[in-house]
This record gives C-alpha cells, sequence and structure tokens, in this order.
C-alpha cells in the first residue's frame, strides 16, 4: 500500500538519527532520521475570528533518509511545527516472539520543511561555496 502525504503537524519528540546497512551499496551505511509527529484535521468555520477548528487528528511515524535525515536529526526537534512531504507506505514484519504477521504506516518523506510560524526566530542559510561548518552561516531575522 503505499499514498501521497503532504501535511502540517508537530514533532512528538526529536528526531532519532541511525545509520543503517545500504542495500544498494554493499558494505556502506545509509543515514535514516525517524520520529513520529501529530498531524492536524483543520476544519474550516463560519467565524471570521476563528476560521478553522480542529477536529482531532493522527500521530504518524515518519522517516527521511540520506543527507536529508542528518539535516532534519541536527536542526530540528521536538515540538517543531514541519510540513511533511513523501509517500505513506505500509511497513510488514513478523513478530520474533509470536511469529504473527504484523504492519504499520510509516511516511517515508522525501522532504521536511519547518513551517513558517511565530514560533521561528530565524533562519540560517550558508553562503555559497562555503564549508558547512556553521561559523559560515548568515543569519536573517
Amino acid at each position: 500500500m503505499r499514498g501521497s502525504f503532504i501535511r502540517e503537524g508537530n514533532m512528538g519528540q526529536n528526531p532519532e538519527l541511525k545509520y543503517i546497512d545500504d542495500k544498494q551499496n554493499p558494505g556502506q551505511k545509509i543515514a535514516v532520521a525517524s520520529f513520529s509527529a501529530r498531524f492536524d484535521r483543520s476544519v474550516p468555520t463560519n467565524d471570521p475570528a476563528n476560521p478553522y477548528t480542529d477536529k482531532g487528528g493522527f500521530w504518524q511515524d515518519v522517516e527521511i533518509w540520506g543527507a536529508r535525515g542528518e539535516i532534519v536529526s541536527k536542526q530540528l526537534k521536538k515540538g517543531v511545527r514541519v510540513l511533511v512531504i513523501g509517500d505513506q507506505i505500509e511497513q510488514t514484519w513478523q513478530d520474533r516472539e509470536s511469529g504473527e504477521d504484523r504492519s504499520k504506516l510509516v511516511v517515508k518523506a522525501t522532504a521536511i520543511y519547518p513551517a513558517l510560524n511565530s514560533n521561528i526566530e530565524s533562519i540560517s542559510f550558508k553562503a555559497k561555496g562555503q564549508s558547512n561548518e556553521p561559523a559560515h552561516d548568515q543569519e536573517f531575522s
């Protein structure tokens, strides 16, 4: 099962970064950052002072791989509001203890962006051609 996923929500914990064997490049490791997020289900209202109301939402496990996973694990943390873009897939496995088949839905993200809202103080950009060292960042507030 696979479906497109584009939603905004809050990160439920700090991303966990792991390095696992890269099946496409034997002998090499690839980064994967994972976390859960609470995605809203906002519904429009007729009240101009309160244009949306929360009608519940859902928790979803999210993974992002490679260099993007490393960046997410360094720059984002629990509580940050993010826009997640990717595919929702069903992961299946067999339980080690009971031998029963198990499954869950996971978003394999291709992009994760911090939502621009009142909680953001500043955004930093690296100067073109500069190294990845933080000392070379240019900050815009």
